[in-house]
């Protein structure tokens, strides 16, 4: 026995067991050293996002600060007399104010006040005209005199970043002002008070909670614009001045930056100043962690070393794996144990490929039946695009690669002995000539083709391929054909539309004769002639608001107009199938909605009189149930909704509408009304809005002739541009591309 045992499949099971060793102790390695480096890399930033916390809450204690002095100085009385007083030296007792306001507030070095109406800038110390206040006394580092007197009599509240100071008498320093407006008992701005904190002081709130990480920080207004940098290197100052950086920064998912710091930041919900902080990774404490890391790793490799001495001294006394392998083998294979188990191993591996074998010829057979179930939700309107469908079929050998399909019926006179072998023949036939793929009928007596041709293809190249081919069959096989071409079409969603027409036109064989290549645009009918239309808005705005008898009242007199109308065969198929597949498209919570349009297309081609057609669709609407749990909104709308649904129907089409005229209609604020609208209909009522607008466009350009000046008005636009740019981001082409897909012809 030892001699197999140091032959390969030795070896190999003895490093199969060694590997089993090997993973699990590295995953565990693994584990500990990310979960402990993790939960310490956790415990810092928790720590540095409470110091930042308190930073945020110490500057707006003093930005409460400044802006209670600003109320003291416009409280006091002086304000008023100095507004009109025009000697600067009877102005000392408001000298004296602010000088009391800067000793007492340790994080400021001066308090300015501005009076416009005076002319003047008082300090502590000292009052200059505003004009020899910023050309000369007060000078700040890449602002112009215009720029600084803008500031100091702002109508609003600002904050000056970082700049470098230079004043009269005064060595440079770096500062930051903070300018706060004041005004008089009549709401009319009395001047500004301005107060300058050395930069020093701001940067020690940083260092005092953060100076033991060697952090980075940046102090940000609510633009996230840098205001002040804390130990920020040129490049790190680049990075802060980006605002796609900082707002990537901020975002939920961003953790750090080049893998060289960690990112924390915390904005005030009072002030909504931002603090962002940089903390380097190359931390002392975590090379201490690394090096714990380490020791541990070397921990397990020992211990792995360890186990796979025991498991190669086991293995010479054990060499269950093979043994197990082998009666496993036998198992399967039914057979004796023999002395070689590599061949019964074999032996197994063969059986089990002859079932694999057998099986792939039962996937194969059944191929045939999955790409007949493509080819149906094709022609129910299941894919948006052709690239949709591309995707779904791409392992089924089903593509299509020009825009423009169409689809054909037809009927085989006389069954022949092999019918799947004529129909590939059919097939390979219409392939030569543009791209082809086929289905039968559920009762197998028609024969449905789809094509794709390029657009460029004229419908008499389509009947001159058709009459061939039936000659041709009828000469080889003598079998007579018959066909009904349907509408060629640019839009794969109207296939079912094409579908339809091609059964319409195969039934007129009883008018022209069998044997003949028949196209849709050969019969008298108008498609568009008495198409309930309006009928079938009502019920889309029934189905929008979720109004079960609503929508059981416009189903009925949609029924009762194909029962009443008298429309040709075809224009009822397709307003039956129309009204299924409107219904089941707002029902699209239930499974199984594209199978339940497959099953109602092809039982519409098969249906001959109005009659049956009505007999259907009052039996499937007894069926129907609208209720709020089986529609997408899973609540009951109140019917204020309603009435609001009904208000936009009728007014957005005026170029005049509004949604504050809508929301004062209703008695809101707009953004109460905004909000209300979204909560019932789970989207914008802009969007609501802007929906039914292109919805009526369309239908306009579809049944009208009208020029697209004349829709734009018709749907709210005054400008026809901003109509037709409108209309391409809703339906991905422009209003005239549009009417040529959806109504061709003069």
């Amino acid at each position: 026995m030892k001699k197999p045992l140091q032959g390969k499949q030795f070896f190999r099971s003895l490093g199969s067991y060694l590997l089993i060793v090997f993973i699990p102790l590295s995953i565990i390695c693994a584990f500990y050293i990310m979960h402990f480096y993790k939960a310490f890399r956790n415990e810092i930033l928790t720590n540095v996002n409470k110091d930042l916390i308190n930073i945020s809450t110490r500057i707006d204690t003093e930005l409460s600060i400044f802006q209670n002095t600003a109320h003291q100085i416009e409280a006091s009385n002086q304000l008023g007399a100095l507004s009109h007083e025009d000697d600067p030296v009877k102005i000392n007792s408001a000298k004296s104010m602010l000088s009391n306001f800067s000793a007492t507030n340790a994080f400021i070095s001066e308090i300015f006040l501005t009076i416009p109406e005076m002319n003047y800038v008082l300090n502590s110390s000292t009052s200059n005209r505003i004009s020899y206040f910023t050309e000369r006394y007060y000078q700040l580092e890449g602002l112009s005199p215009q720029q600084v007197k803008d500031f100091f009599t702002s109508a609003t509240p600002k904050i000056l970043p970082s700049l470098t100071l230079h004043q009269f008498m005064f060595p440079e320093e770096k500062i930051l002002l903070f300018s706060y407006p004041i005004y008089t008992d009549y709401l009319k701005q009395a001047g500004n008070v301005v107060f300058q904190v050395p930069l020093p002081n701001m940067e020690q709130l940083f260092n005092d909670k953060l100076g033991s990480y060697s952090a980075v920080s940046f102090l940000l207004d609510q633009k996230l614009g840098v205001i002040t940098a804390v130990n920020a290197s040129p490049d790190l100052y680049d990075w802060a001045s980006d605002p796609q950086n900082l707002s990537e920064a901020f975002s939920d998912q961003f953790h750090s930056l080049e893998n060289r710091y960690f990112v924390c930041s915390f904005t005030s919900p009072e002030s909504g100043l931002s603090c962002l902080t940089l903390i380097p990774r190359n931390q002392d404490t975590f090379s201490q962690i690394t090096q714990l890391n380490l020791l541990f790793f070397i921990s397990i490799l020992a211990a792995s070393a360890v186990s796979m001495i025991v498991i190669i001294y086991a293995m010479r006394f054990n060499y269950f794996p093979l043994r197990r392998l082998q009666d496993k083998a036998g198992q399967l294979t039914n057979l004796e144990r023999t002395k070689d188990e590599l061949s019964d191993i074999e032996d197994a591996l063969e059986l089990l490929n002859g079932r694999s074998l057998h099986l792939q010829k039962r996937l194969e057979s059944t191929a045939t039946s999955v790409k007949s179930a493509r080819l149906q939700k094709l022609l129910a309107d299941g894919y948006q695009s052709i690239q949709d469908f591309n995707m779904d079929c791409q392992e089924l050998n089903l593509h299509f690669s020009h825009s423009r399909l169409f689809v054909t019926t037809s009927i085989v006179h006389r069954d022949p002995c092999d019918t799947e072998a004529i129909l590939q023949e059919i097939k390979d036939f219409l392939s030569g000539s543009f791209e082809t793929y086929y289905l039968r009928t559920v009762d197998g007596k028609k024969l449905i083709m789809v094509h794709s041709v390029p657009e460029t293809t004229a419908p008499e190249t389509i009947t001159d391929i058709y009459g061939k081919m039936h000659a041709c069959f009828m000469d080889q096989h003598a079998l007579l054909i018959t066909t009904g071409i349907g509408t060629m079409t640019d839009d794969i969603t109207q296939m079912s539309q094409s579908y339809l027409n091609s059964c319409t036109a195969l039934d007129y064989r009883f008018v022209k004769g069998n044997g003949q290549v028949i196209h849709f645009e050969e019969i008298s009918l108008n498609p568009n002639a008495g198409y309930p239309l309006e009928l079938f808005e009502k019920c889309r705005n029934a189905l929008r608001t979720n109004h079960s008898v609503r929508i059981q009242n416009c189903i009925t007199q949609i029924i009762d107009s194909v029962k009443t109308n008298n429309y040709p065969l075809a224009i009822a198929r397709g307003i039956c199938f129309d009204l299924v597949n409107l219904v089941t498209s707002y029902r699209g919570d239930q499974s199984g909605s594209h199978s339940l349009l497959q099953q109602n297309l092809f039982i519409f081609s098969e249906i001959e009189t109005i009659q049956d057609l009505v007999s259907y669709l009052t039996k499937w609407q007894q069926e129907l149930s609208f209720n709020d749990a089986a529609l997408p909104s899973q609540k009951r709308r109140p019917a204020e909704i309603a009435e609001i649904l009904s208000y936009l129907d009728e007014n957005c089409l005026s170029c005049e509408f509004s949604l504050s005229e809508t929301a004062e209609h209703f008695n809101m604020p707009l953004p109460k009304f905004s909000q209300f609208f979204k909560e019932q209909m789970q989207q914008d009522a802009l969007k609501y809005t802007i929906r039914v607008r292109m919805d009526k466009a369309a239908q306009l350009l579809t049944n009208t002739s009208q020029n697209v000046d004349t829709i734009a008005q018709q749907t709210g636009y005054y400008n026809s541009s901003s109509f037709i740019r409108r209309f391409k981001q809703v339906y991905g082409i422009t209003p005239n591309e549009y009417r040529k897909i959806h109504r061709p012809g003069p």
